[in-house]
């Protein structure tokens, strides 16, 4: 995220998960203890998110609906934090089933995040070897003295041993 949302600190003191529902809660209309209600165009300047992908978070149930003054959403400041986590989890390759996921789980077993870590761990370090393999290829392929990299017995080599490993 290009900014940090305002009045955040390091870290995401409460997360922002409401259990079983949206990334932030229902507060009354009004001015809130934070602050004046945001527009979304306030929203997504303040943390750097598109306007169109908080309606798109909104519509998918991950962001509280806003409410509406004068027709026009108006959020609540502490909605920066939720956006701001969606940010963080999306930053560290959740994805946003996962994060549904997540705040489903959260709701019956606060600790089920361990095993949602525990599996998207296991997806880093499988795209962690194929960047390493992509690596090898293409520092190679950077290198090679040879016209055609495809005439290339290094590379030839490299391709065979890919095949094989494919057809294990």
């Amino acid at each position: 995220m290009g900014k940090r949302a305002r009045g955040l600190p390091g870290g995401l003191a409460d997360g922002g998960l409401a259990d079983g529902g949206p990334l932030v809660g229902d507060l009354p209309a009004g001015d809130s203890p934070g602050g004046p209600l945001l527009t979304i165009g306030q929203l997504a300047a303040e943390t750097g998110v598109p306007s169109s992908t908080i309606r798109f978070w909104e519509r998918r149930g991950l962001l509280a609906p806003a409410r509406r003054q004068s027709g026009q959403r108006r959020y609540d400041p502490a909605a920066a934090r939720s956006v701001a986590l969606l940010r963080l989890c999306q930053e560290a390759g959740l994805t946003l089933a996962d994060i549904r996921r997540f705040r489903d789980e959260r709701a019956v077993t606060p600790r089920s995040w361990h095993t949602l870590v525990e599996q998207k761990l296991a997806d880093v370090g499988r795209q962690i070897t194929a960047l390493e393999h992509a690596r090898k290829l293409l520092s190679h392929a950077a290198t090679c003295h040879h016209d055609d990299l495809l005439a290339c017995p290094g590379f030839q080599e490299w391709f065979e041993t890919y095949l094989n490993s494919r057809q294990a």
